[in-house]
């Protein structure tokens, strides 16, 4: 979906409460696939996960997590 520029790419920005122990465990988190070089793809897969998730679909979930889907 090209943006008015033209360009096909999207950046989503979001904030963290530091003051959450939980919120801040994931930005740490966040911040050492940064330095990894595998932020976005990981948040790609986990955000597909969610949603295909929420739509009943367990596909993502099998291909990904499949030692998982085998003990449930």
């Amino acid at each position: 979906m090209p943006d008015e520029y033209g360009r096909n790419r999207i950046q989503f920005r979001f904030w963290l409460d530091a003051n959450d122990p939980h919120q801040n465990d994931l930005g740490y988190a966040l911040l050492e696939l940064k330095k990894a070089r595998k932020y976005a793809p990981t948040l790609r897969n986990a955000l597909t996960l969610w949603f295909t998730l929420q739509h009943g679909r367990t596909d993502v979930l099998q291909e990904h997590f499949l030692h998982i889907v085998e003990k449930l």
